[in-house]
């Protein structure tokens, strides 16, 4: 791919910065901060604007807290401006040259490319190629934020971008800690820029045609299981060469016998469930709907999320037991466009 220069003009543009405060804000409007940087919104744009073009600009000190999701998590958060604001104008000039390297097969962090989307591809797979995907091989690379090799990362980014001034403020935010910062807003992306070099060279070199990566969760599929034990190493090695480890939990097994346990369910060639502890946290959210006594609009908004998750896969019996449970005289789920699971 073309090394691509002349970015650091549009990055710094008012226009650009406009955009990306516009974006940074979506979903903080109540914060403290941002009320706050919105009183002299303008002048403060043009003036990380300004300390950018300076070389000024340096990445913050960073809050640091725990969150389970449900693994504990250390993240990082920095402050709305200017670091959001930068962050995401980086974005706005570097996303569009990200996406031209990475594969289809890529998830995570881009548009059009989240958890459902990947989920419906494995289905698709399934379905389509059920004698080549007997076998799975699924991955999972040890502390993959936290172990970021920084010089390799700048290495890959510089195969994609010659301009020096843009390129001197990613790493400015690269350096300012160990690894990548969960909670970045630019971290996803940049995992996904190391990582691709792995991902096409397992595609190109090795002909993995069922390959998904989701963040740093690997899946592969094949009728073959000397072919993933070969890919296996092969991963290993190309890991490792970036600063890299697989976790000791790797493993292939077949597809029909436990399921493809991935992103939140569990893949059959036939029919397609919902990760139980999800399942669980469902009920969870169920029975303090019940216990509170919401109205049925109340109800239905709260569990405006689950139904994301349960119109992807075969949940009628289950959908029928929330009913049930809550005990109104309407389908909780009747609003909702009916899409027909996936499989079966």
């Amino acid at each position: 791919m073309k090394r691509v220069g002349n970015l650091f003009e549009k990055f710094v543009s008012f226009e650009n910065l406009d955009e990306a405060e516009r974006k940074a804000r979506k979903g903080k409007g109540g914060r403290a901060e941002v009320r706050t940087f919105l009183k002299h919104r303008d002048e403060n744009l043009r003036d990380i604007g300004q300390k950018l073009e300076k070389g000024e600009w340096h990445t913050s000190e960073r809050f640091w807290k725990k969150v389970h999701d449900p693994k504990e998590r250390i993240i990082g958060v920095l402050p709305y401006s200017p670091d959001l604001v930068v962050q995401y104008g980086l974005l706005n000039v570097l996303e569009p040259i990200f996406r031209k390297t990475v594969i289809n097969d890529t998830y995570s962090c881009i548009k059009g490319r989240g958890i459902h989307a990947c989920a419906q591809n494995v289905i698709h797979h399934l379905r389509t190629w059920p004698e080549d995907t007997v076998y799975a091989l699924q991955i999972d690379i040890s502390k993959c934020y936290n172990n970021v090799n920084h010089q390799s990362l700048k290495d890959r980014l510089r195969r994609l971008v010659k301009d020096e001034r843009l390129l001197a403020v990613v790493f400015d935010i690269i350096d300012s800690s160990e690894g990548l910062v969960i909670g970045d807003h630019i971290a996803s992306w940049l995992l996904n820029i190391l990582l691709s070099g792995l991902d096409h060279r397992v595609k190109e070199i090795k002909r993995a045609k069922h390959y998904f990566r989701y963040a740093d969760d690997i899946l592969v599929l094949s009728g073959s299981k000397e072919f993933l034990w070969d890919l296996l190493e092969f991963i290993e090695r190309e890991l490792k060469a970036i600063g890299f480890r697989v976790k000791h939990n790797a493993k292939i097994y077949p597809v029909d016998k436990q399921g493809i346990d991935y992103i939140g369910y569990r893949f059959f060639h036939t029919h397609v469930l919902l990760r139980k502890r999800i399942k669980v946290n469902m009920m969870r959210k169920v029975n303090s709907i019940v216990k509170r006594g919401l109205p049925f609009d109340e109800a239905r908004q709260e569990l405006a999320g689950h139904w994301g998750w349960l119109k992807h896969c075969n949940s009628i019996n289950l959908q029928h037991t929330i009913n049930e449970k809550l005990g109104y005289n309407e389908d909780i789920f009747r609003t909702k466009t009916r899409r027909p699971a996936a499989i079966g």
